[in-house]
């Protein structure tokens, strides 16, 4: 029997490598010693305010992400992406991100910058209603409504905005720490 897919949700992965990431760790724990958290979608945790600005900090990391979000952009057919905000989110142990999506975009990102062991996968879900209909007896990727990603220093998540995801608790007694992205 033919297969006929007419609805996909793509998440892009890809690795930036050229970022020193220690330096980025280093500046980025003194950032969230200094300024105070936003609390969006974390328990616990510091997030930083979100900004378009780019920082000496933050340049290549932009210019990387954007170079990538043109990737994207064009397969969907939508013109040049253009940068709304972006902001660092610091996740010592025992702390996590609720279920939220990045209204006002059309693609998000997230960059991974540390990721201790055991630090938390990221679970998107599943964006339709299958499951409010089928009660599956055998999970399978057609049928599931998690999709798990488990993250390194480095990989770089891209996906659509509307798409609903969640971070799991860092069990590890290091922070977690990433850089998230929305884009028009």
């Amino acid at each position: 029997m033919q297969e006929i897919v007419p609805f996909s949700t793509i998440i892009y992965r890809d690795s930036l490598f050229c970022i020193n990431y220690n330096y980025m760790i280093d500046k980025i724990i003194q950032l969230s010693k200094t300024l105070p958290s936003v609390g969006k979608s974390n328990s616990g945790g510091w997030q930083s305010e979100s900004t378009a600005e780019r920082s000496d900090l933050m340049s290549q990391i932009i210019t990387e992400v954007d170079y990538r979000m043109n990737y994207v952009y064009e397969q969907y057919g939508i013109g040049k992406p253009k940068l709304n905000n972006y902001w660092i989110n610091v996740n010592p142990k025992n702390t996590f991100n609720f279920s939220h999506n990045h209204p006002h975009s059309y693609f998000s990102a997230v960059l991974y910058i540390k990721t201790p062991k055991d630090s938390g996968s990221i679970s998107f879900e599943r964006p339709d209603m299958l499951n409010d209909y089928i009660v599956p007896s055998i999970i399978k990727p057609n049928n599931s409504v998690l999709f798990k990603v488990t993250p390194q220093a480095g990989m770089l998540l891209i996906f659509p905005s509307f798409l609903k995801h969640s971070v799991d608790i860092n069990l590890s007694d290091e922070e977690r720490i990433s850089i998230a992205f929305n884009y028009n």
